[in-house]
């Protein structure tokens, strides 16, 4: 719709659902003016009845360059569609142009979405990062059983001298 009826060029797109509310999170590849935003809205309100809906104590169309980094991500919207995407709600879809880079939501995103374990929203590089974490992990986790289970045998060999020990004075 925005790119054959509204001229706007578009390389990502995420949208969630909320009770009658729904919120999108869509990305163009240049910066785009007011006026144009403005002349979209009425187009596909116009053809198709989308309409721009008030959010309380936000704004309704956000810039992600005419704001400080990080302040998008407080924003109402933002926070659904992150929190939908990291619960893998069914009402979260996202489409990317080049499905092989990190989407704006998941770059700007303040936490690590569980999506990210689903091969379908990682790079091969992420993944990549991934398993070396995991083998080190695995590695560390394997080097402290290794040391627990020492432990455990040198405890027992104790233990059993110490009952050696005590039946030998009990006999005396």
């Amino acid at each position: 719709m925005l790119r054959t009826d509204c001229k706007i060029h578009v390389d990502e797109i995420y949208t969630t659902k909320e009770r009658v509310h729904k919120y999108a999170l869509i990305h163009t590849k240049k910066q785009l003016r007011a006026e144009t935003i403005s002349k979209a809205l009425s187009i596909l309100y116009d053809k198709y009845h989308i309409m721009l809906g008030d959010i309380v104590a936000y704004d309704s169309i956000y810039g992600e360059t005419s704001t400080e980094d990080g302040q998008m991500a407080q924003h109402i919207a933002f926070r659904t569609l992150e929190r939908d995407m990291m619960n893998l709600n069914p009402d979260f879809s996202s489409w990317k142009e080049d499905p092989s880079k990190l989407g704006i939501l998941m770059r700007r995103s303040t936490k690590i979405p569980k999506a990210m374990h689903d091969a379908r929203h990682i790079t091969k590089q992420d993944l990549m990062e991934t398993v070396a974490k995991l083998k080190a992990s695995l590695s560390e986790a394997q080097e402290h059983i290794a040391t627990i289970n020492r432990l455990y045998r040198t405890e027992m060999k104790q233990r059993q001298e110490l009952e050696q020990e005590l039946k030998h004075h009990k006999k005396e």
